[in-house]
């Protein structure tokens, strides 16, 4: 499974002024270019820990080879743009109604209703999907933008985190999402 990013997020889930107001800045402009680029990494580090899209982006997964379900480790799930498949050398778009996707807060899966002739090749099947929350930050949970700004917090004041970001975030990471330490 491969996933590329077609359309990155158009805009950061927390504003340069609600970082500010959380770090007492307000009307200080002398740290915007940093603390910018700390939505970023603390964005970034969420997702990364949690396993979400925060803001919809859009994606295209190629696999090799069908099977009745398939799991998107993209979360959340928004929707389904098409799916693509190589049979006789020819790109096909396989009809919605020959398929669904179940609907959860964590990964979803899309099951096929039938059996479906491919080429045995690499990348055979193509489906495009967007995940994330929303298109805009209101749609995160509140404990996310909470998690991601007292991250910036600990960033910012060059506290030593020892991990912090996990506990952070680990609320909200996905089940399947295992981090293991030896």
């Amino acid at each position: 499974m491969e996933y590329i990013l077609i359309t990155p997020a158009p805009i950061e889930p927390l504003t340069l002024d609600e970082v500010k107001q959380k770090l007492r800045l307000i009307g200080n402009n002398d740290f915007d270019t940093e603390l910018t680029r700390l939505i970023a990494t603390a964005r970034e580090v969420c997702e990364n820990i949690t396993g979400r899209d925060l803001i919809t982006k859009t994606y295209k997964l190629y696999i090799d080879c069908f099977s009745n379900e398939i799991e998107i480790r993209k979360s959340k799930l928004q929707s389904i743009i098409s799916v693509k498949y190589y049979y006789n050398e020819v790109i096909n778009t396989l009809a919605n109604t020959e398929y669904y996707y179940t609907k959860s807060s964590d990964y979803s899966k899309i099951i096929f209703k039938n059996n479906i002739n491919h080429d045995d090749i690499k990348q055979a099947i193509e489906i495009e999907f967007t995940a994330g929350y929303g298109t805009t930050a209101s749609t995160i949970p509140s404990g996310l933008k909470e998690a991601m700004l007292n991250y910036i917090d600990l960033l910012f004041n060059n506290c030593t985190n020892n991990g912090a970001e996990a506990n952070l975030f680990s609320q909200y990471m996905i089940g399947k999402k295992l981090f293991f330490t030896i």
